[in-house]
């Protein structure tokens, strides 16, 4: 098979990278979105990632169809005639969305140090940020260039975490989810299945979220069905290390797991791996949130540093880039910092839970309905049409 057949497997890997964001990896997320939800949600992982995946599917089929590889072009296209208001609509939701995942990366580092070593969250999170902080300034690009090395060996440390509880305690997981189902269809109990589908559905959106930064890499392969190949193996890869995460947190419910800052590390305190592992994984913890918090603050303090410079000409901003860019990163650091003290749990489950239901509706609909040719206004008139196959060679 040749290397440009394979290709939509980088996709995939792409997604299934960005989804291990410090949320995920401390196992908050899958507490928060589905366990929570009780029976109806075992279910909700699956239509979570199906959004995704049709988000970024279609996403990535109009951005072949316009030639359109940078968010802000995308978007006047996509918006059209709507782009004027939905552009800074999506730049609010992106930005709230970064600031809570660089919190997220704060409140996961001081949570774990805290079960670590016992040290006090504040002061792990004042510690956290300082290095953060160090390493935007200095060192952003080695950090940046090390992060995929994190991704790879957070995705090791969790399938080691997991796969082995699962194997060795799928009895005590069945039995589980057997009394979760009990609980939960029992007469006179209060569990709705359209709040679990909403969470599945919020989830699925705050995943979408990121797709002003998966545009890019559709170029890799501009036909259909490379394109589809991409959604469908990142979708396979994603719903089963979501899958995983879940049954292996659920194997430890009645223990008490969904009550934990930190279910990921309870279960590999309380299952196979022990002592080991529970050293890994925290030590990857840390690593994956340093380098979250690094990329997202560098990111977002560029947007800032554009701004300050705005009245400026070349020369002066130029001139002016170092000084903005530790004043931009330096204030982002201490307002996610501040965020951050509201704890890993809140933000989980209601800061990214408000972000996945703004992002459902601002960035996943639409795109899946422009998709679809359901919504399909044009400049030209024109109905939106799925991008043929390219032919190879071209």
């Amino acid at each position: 098979m040749s290397k440009r057949n394979l290709t939509y497997l980088s996709l995939a890997f792409v997604w299934f990278s960005v989804h291990f964001g410090g949320g995920f990896a401390s196992g908050r997320q899958p507490v928060d979105f589905f366990i929570r939800h009780h029976w109806t949600a075992v279910f909700m992982p699956a239509v979570a990632m199906a959004t995704t995946g049709l988000t970024l599917y279609f996403g990535w089929i109009l951005a072949v169809k316009y030639n359109t590889y940078d968010y802000a072009s995308w978007s006047k296209r996509i918006y059209y005639p709507f782009a004027k208001v939905m552009g800074p609509i999506f730049s609010v939701v992106l930005n709230t969305t970064m600031i809570l995942a660089t919190a997220v990366a704060f409140a996961t580092s001081g949570s774990t140090l805290e079960q670590m070593i016992g040290t006090n969250f504040l002061m792990n999170t004042v510690v956290t940020g300082v290095v953060i902080f160090l390493l935007t300034i200095f060192g952003a690009g080695l950090v940046r260039k090390a992060a995929t090395a994190i991704s790879v060996f957070m995705m090791i440390a969790l399938l080691g975490v997991y796969i082995p509880n699962v194997i060795a305690f799928f009895p005590k997981m069945i039995e589980n989810l057997k009394a979760i189902h009990d609980v939960t269809t029992a007469p006179g109990a209060d569990y709705s299945v359209w709040e679990a589908l909403w969470w599945g559905l919020k989830y699925g959106g705050l995943q979408g979220c990121a797709i002003g930064a998966y545009i890019v890499h559709a170029q890799a392969c501009p036909d259909k069905s490379s394109l589809g190949k991409a959604a469908f193996m990142g979708f396979l890869l994603n719903a089963f290390i979501l899958y995983l995460a879940y049954f292996g947190i659920i194997i430890f419910y009645d223990k008490g797991a969904t009550t934990q800052v930190v279910p990921s590390l309870f279960v590999v305190s309380n299952g196979i791996g022990g002592g080991f592992m529970a050293i890994v994984l925290s030590v990857t913890l840390i690593l994956a949130s340093i380098s979250t918090g690094v990329s997202l603050i560098f990111g977002v303090a560029h947007r800032v540093v554009i701004f300050l410079g705005r009245n400026m000409d070349e020369a002066t901003k130029l001139r002016n880039l170092r000084k903005h860019s530790i004043i931009a990163s330096f204030l982002l650091l201490v307002v996610c910092w501040g965020v951050a003290q509201f704890g890993l749990i809140p933000l989980v489950a209601t800061g990214f839970g408000a972000v996945g239901w703004m992002a459902l509706l601002a960035i996943s609909v639409p795109v899946i309905l422009r998709g679809l040719g359901i919504w399909s206004p044009e400049p030209d008139g024109a109905k939106i049409l799925l991008v043929p196959a390219v032919p190879a060679g071209e």
